[in-house]
């Protein structure tokens, strides 16, 4: 885990992260760490399945830059991402 997260962990008061990651990367990509599955994808709108957790990502013109095993980055021009 690098310095930056082990920081953050630390400020709010947590002793590990577990589950999922999200890391915005300014309003143009979002990468998506501990992915089980994709649940719907539109132009529009991704939903990601992370174990309980989903993730939305809301937007336009949205596209899967890079799909791997646990590991989604969804690109375009992004508006909102939801935790549900």
């Amino acid at each position: 885990m690098s310095g930056l997260f082990r920081t953050i962990l630390e400020e709010c008061g947590l002793e590990s992260a577990v589950g999922f990651r999200c890391v915005l990367m300014g309003d143009g990509a979002v990468f998506v760490e501990g992915a089980t599955a994709l649940e719907a994808y539109a132009p529009e709108a991704v939903r990601i399945r992370c174990g309980k957790r989903r993730v939305e990502i809301e937007g336009e013109g949205l596209f899967l830059k890079e799909l791997a095993r646990g590991e989604m980055t969804v690109c375009g021009r992004i508006l909102g991402l939801r935790l549900l």
